[in-house]
């Protein structure tokens, strides 16, 4: 499995079913991440976001209930805050709605990860979004 060549990663996995966010937080920690944060709703998410929690990536499921990741993605883009607005969004869906990931892509998600995934496709893939986003200082690029 890929780990993250840049010290001090962290990263937000929101998703509302408990397993997939435990599986993804262990990935994660496997990859090297040095903090990941999780969020069980979009409207946790939004609240850890606008309230401190500054992580360098967001892995975000699309299907939950009253605020989905579409609108978590929607409401950090839209933020005034430069940092916030800027954060690399990864939609993980189960979807296969070609027009739901080429929507989620044009309002600004960095890439589409679907379910059921490969580990080292996942890792290879966030390998490449954080060293593409990330700088050793850890701002956004």
């Amino acid at each position: 499995m890929k780990k993250f060549g840049i010290p001090g990663v962290t990263v937000l996995v929101v998703d509302d079913d408990g397993a997939s966010r435990s599986l993804l937080s262990r990935l994660l920690a496997v990859m090297g991440a040095a903090a990941v944060h999780e969020a069980s709703s979009g409207e946790d998410a939004i609240r850890q976001i606008f309230s401190g929690t500054r992580p360098h990536l967001i892995i975000c499921d699309v299907g939950m209930e009253l605020i989905d990741g579409m609108a978590v993605l929607g409401a950090l883009r839209a933020s005034t805050n430069a940092r916030i607005a800027a954060i690399p969004f990864i939609i993980f869906t189960a979807s296969h709605d070609q027009a739901l990931m080429t929507r989620a892509l044009q309002i600004g998600a960095t890439g589409v990860i679907p379910k059921p995934f490969n580990p080292q496709d996942f890792s290879e893939y966030l390998f490449h979004v954080v060293n593409r986003h990330v700088t050793v200082d850890h701002t956004l690029h």
